[in-house]
């Protein structure tokens, strides 16, 4: 399924809001999974993909970018090590909510 033009609008509506939470706080991240492949190989997102693949690497700063998603009309949910940002209010039922992946890199020791 290719995504509609709305939904691609809106990830690249989390991700620039994203970075720009991360530069404001200095928060270390890095595309990941098929965002980094897609940047590679067509500088575009893959057209049937709904998510934006990130890492960040520290947790300290974590709260920030929760509350400045919030803020900025996204929700979240909240696993171990990854939390998805969404938006909040999501009508087309004939596609997968738009979502923002953020891994937590943790180094061992």
């Amino acid at each position: 399924m290719i995504y509609p033009k709305r939904s691609k609008a809106i990830l690249l509506r989390m991700f620039k809001r994203f970075v720009t939470l991360c530069r404001l706080a200095n928060i270390k991240y890095a595309i990941d999974g098929g965002t980094l492949l897609a940047a590679i190989r067509s500088q575009k997102f893959i057209p049937w993909d709904y998510d934006v693949d990130l890492i960040i690497f520290s947790d300290e700063q974590m709260y920030h970018l929760l509350d400045g998603m919030h803020q900025s009309g996204f929700g979240y949910d909240l696993s171990q090590l990854e939390f998805k940002f969404a938006p909040l209010v999501w009508e087309d039922e004939g596609c997968k909510k738009p979502t923002l992946d953020v891994c937590l890199m943790v180094k061992e020791g």
